[in-house]
């Protein structure tokens, strides 16, 4: 199949962009990778060694491939996509070779924790939760492993979890899997509209799982309904179209514009279900147009990370001009790219680049240099590597926001 990812960064920008990379890079260097970090730094070398195809950047690859398998020797302690044995499976799986042994572990440890027996326990979200171990099998192939059992598995857990409503289907966050904070706040727990943490991402994995073959059927009913939830839960308040989440008898409000919460991931998440099922996307491609003519000075965009900031929107509009071949799309993602790249303070934090995170809860947000995949360097590397080059890239399945190109063979 021909793969028809273009690039969209050209001129001055492009070398912008190539020097950001290479400043990333060279950071990234003389960072050891321990514990999460190591899988998000060696998916960063795996793709830039990829692009440039230079000895010494092959051995970073390698370098940072055996850091990560001695992250894993030294054990992990969570099951989490985002942080835990998901994610160092998952990045294994997509960047490496002959670690089937590991990987059948990986599959064993997962699927006996999803016990059918006991309803699931935890979250459902794609960055802790159900839609987030998926993400780990669906990178298994077809009939290799336990993949395929572990997705029925989910599929189950997430059918026996839902809450079935006259919008829709749902699942609900109850005040035992919040923070302090957010229980102060939502005592009662929500209803999460983030791609992130809610029901946008599990509609998202489950299109890829009611793509693959041998599905659960109810995979793409559960996508139908869960759809047709979100789409019931727009809010008429500005600069928002989807609220971030919903509390029960109370007025939903807006949300920040941003991969994480806001329309740009919750329109991805619905997009990425709906193409895997072969279904028309015409209706989300129009609030999508809605989103990208949305002035930067309300998103509440502070920082360039994938999560939040400036580089995470140009990546997902770089993917809904990749799906649909709009130039408004192409447009939105280039003027992005370059608020992100006009971030950038050579000589501070990862190649220029700084979070804005809470260091210590109830204190002020502080700019720090952050080299991880969701909010630092490494993401912004791989999203900036992603507008130069003319291949389609396969980190973003991370992210739940790999709409599929017009090429594709799936959906519009």
């Amino acid at each position: 199949m021909i793969d028809r990812w273009s690039p969209i960064l050209t001129g001055a920008v492009a070398e912008a962009a190539w020097a950001a990379v290479r400043a990333i890079a060279e950071d990234l260097a003389t960072d050891r990778g321990e514990q999460a970090r190591a899988a998000d730094i060696a998916l960063f070398w795996a793709y830039l060694a990829g692009a440039v195809d230079d000895a010494p950047t092959a051995a970073r690859h390698e370098e940072a491939v055996d850091r990560l398998v001695s992250v894993v020797e030294r054990g992990v302690s969570s099951l989490r996509l985002y942080g835990g044995l998901a994610g160092i499976g998952w990045t294994l799986a997509h960047i490496s070779e002959d670690n089937e042994e590991f990987l059948a572990e990986v599959d064993h440890i997962l699927v006996e924790a999803l016990d059918p027996a006991t309803r699931w326990p935890g979250d459902y979200d794609l960055i802790g939760g159900l839609a987030g171990l998926a993400v780990y099998f669906l990178e298994r192939p077809v009939g290799v492993g336990r993949a395929d059992e572990g997705l029925a598995r989910i599929v189950a857990q997430l059918e026996q979890t839902a809450e079935v409503t006259g919008a829709g289907t749902t699942w609900h966050t109850p005040p035992s899997l919040l923070p302090p904070w957010q229980v102060a706040r939502w005592p009662a727990g929500y209803y999460n509209c983030g791609l992130a943490h809610g029901v946008p991402g599990v509609v998202a994995v489950l299109g890829r799982i009611a793509a693959r073959p041998g599905a659960p059927a109810r995979a793409a009913e559960l996508v139908r309904a869960a759809t047709r939830w979100v789409l019931a839960q727009r809010v008429d308040v500005p600069h928002s179209i989807f609220p971030g989440s919903i509390e029960p008898g109370q007025p939903a409000g807006g949300s920040r514009t941003a991969w994480c919460y806001g329309d740009p991931g919750v329109i991805a998440g619905l997009w990425l279900g709906r193409a895997h099922l072969h279904e028309p996307v015409d209706d989300l491609i129009a609030l999508a147009r809605q989103v990208v003519a949305r002035a930067p000075a309300h998103c509440g965009v502070r920082d360039a990370g994938l999560c939040h900031g400036s580089i995470g929107l140009a990546h997902v509009y770089n993917r809904f001009y990749q799906a649909s071949g709009d130039d408004e799309f192409r447009a939105a993602a280039v003027r992005w790219f370059e608020h992100g790249l006009a971030q950038a303070q050579p000589g501070q934090g990862v190649g220029g680049f700084r979070a804005l995170k809470v260091l210590t809860p109830g204190q002020p947000e502080t700019l720090v240099g952050e080299p991880d995949f969701l909010e630092g360097a490494a993401g912004i590397g791989l999203a900036l590597l992603a507008g130069l080059q003319g291949a389609t890239p396969g980190w973003d399945r991370l992210l739940a926001c790999d709409v599929p190109t017009r090429d594709a063979g799936v959906g519009a």
